[in-house]
């Protein structure tokens, strides 16, 4: 019988990620699944092929559509003299936040979808994890 224990996000580890057919053990009273090196070492746990193609579509729609909006806002307010006042430079910096974000996280995103669980191939200096 499978038990199932929650456990805190921050101890979380790899053997969390992949799946595990091994001999359980007793863990403060709770029946854990320990992995099985060939098993987990083989095969790692991946999102299905249909999740990543449909989050991987929506990714990026909103990426061109955000991108090109973004970029339209600046290019609206400052080509217009009428145009050019303080709630519309506001709207303007808005504009770049999002650009940045855009241009930042969505690439991340399709990174960590289309890669393997405990993987960061984008280095030390894009992760969260200082």
């Amino acid at each position: 019988m499978l038990t199932t224990v929650s456990v805190p996000a921050f101890e979380l580890n790899s053997s969390f990620y992949t799946t595990a057919f091994g001999s359980s053990s007793t863990l403060e009273g709770f029946s854990v699944i320990e992995p099985d090196n060939s098993t987990a070492a083989s095969t790692p746990y991946m999102l299905p092929e249909y999740i990543r193609a449909t989050s991987m579509v929506v990714c990026i729609t909103v990426m061109v559509l955000g991108i090109i909006g973004n970029l339209m806002v600046p290019l609206v307010v400052f080509r217009g003299k009428d145009m050019r006042n303080s709630t519309n430079i506001f709207l303007v910096n808005l504009s770049a936040a999002d650009l940045c974000v855009l241009l930042i996280c969505a690439p991340t995103v399709l990174v960590e979808v289309n890669s393997g669980p405990q993987v960061w191939p984008l280095g030390e200096h894009m992760s969260c994890r200082n």
